[in-house]
């Protein structure tokens, strides 16, 4: 009975160190590009988005293209390198709930690209002056 309490003891120590082990490995997703905090984030749950890493490095710069976000994601490695895919999201699109928000992958790269011409970022809708018809016309005496 001793013996098996023991073995018990040991077995659980075990996977106590293993479990500790397996939390202290960092699986991490990277951003880079126009975001207000680009670098390396921590996975701390399966389920993480684009969306929700976008928010954790700061959201995006006014300068960001959010319709060409690209994420290098690893397939696998091979013997000459690493195989990897890109997939190109429009975080406006999701943002919009008109596309669906893409799930993160350990090791995941998430490029979010500048506008190449901010200054031609198309500016909203304002709405228009009308003439002013009231307006007195004030004539200046020239000496």
């Amino acid at each position: 009975m001793k013996r098996r309490f023991a073995n018990l003891v040991f077995a659980l120590s075990l996977s106590s160190a293993t479990l500790a082990q397996t939390q202290q490995t960092a699986l991490t997703v990277s951003v880079v590009g126009a975001v207000s905090q680009p670098g390396t984030y921590e996975m701390r749950s399966t389920g993480l988005t684009l969306l929700q890493v976008v928010a954790m490095s700061g959201g995006t710069q006014a300068t960001a293209d959010r319709t060409k976000i690209q994420v290098v994601r690893l397939k696998q490695q091979a013997a000459g390198g690493d195989l990897s895919e890109t997939i190109k999201v429009d975080l406006d699109r999701i943002r919009k709930g008109k596309a669906k928000d893409l799930q993160l992958q350990p090791g995941d790269i998430i490029s979010i690209p500048f506008l190449t011409k901010p200054f031609l970022k198309p500016i909203p809708k304002a709405l228009p002056i009308p003439p002013q018809k009231d307006v007195a016309k004030v004539e200046v005496n020239k000496p």
